[in-house]
């Protein structure tokens, strides 16, 4: 890798691939995904309490349609995405 930043010439990563002490293990995988699911939740869940709180002041009763539908459409163009990058990826092969 060619590259004028000194922290990423090929003796750095000549280091890395030879250094076996700092591999990754199952059990540090499982913390840290454990840890970062923690914050995850613990986030989302503030953000529903908070929402939640003030969600009479937000927006009429009406207003609910428009976010249905929004959520809808976001869906289906998700799901035609998904479907659009599998073809791609079938067809690299």
């Amino acid at each position: 890798m060619r590259t004028s930043n000194p922290a990423l010439n090929d003796d750095v990563f000549r280091d890395a691939a030879n250094d076996s002490s700092r591999t990754m293990t199952l059990q540090g995988t499982v913390l840290k995904t454990g840890v970062l699911l923690c914050f995850l939740v613990g986030t989302a869940g503030f953000a529903w309490m908070e929402t939640h709180a003030m969600a009479p002041a937000l927006a009429p009763k009406y207003m609910e349609w428009y976010a249905g539908f929004g959520l809808l459409v976001t869906l289906v163009w998700l799901y035609l995405e998904i479907l659009r990058l599998l073809s791609k990826l079938r067809d690299r092969r």
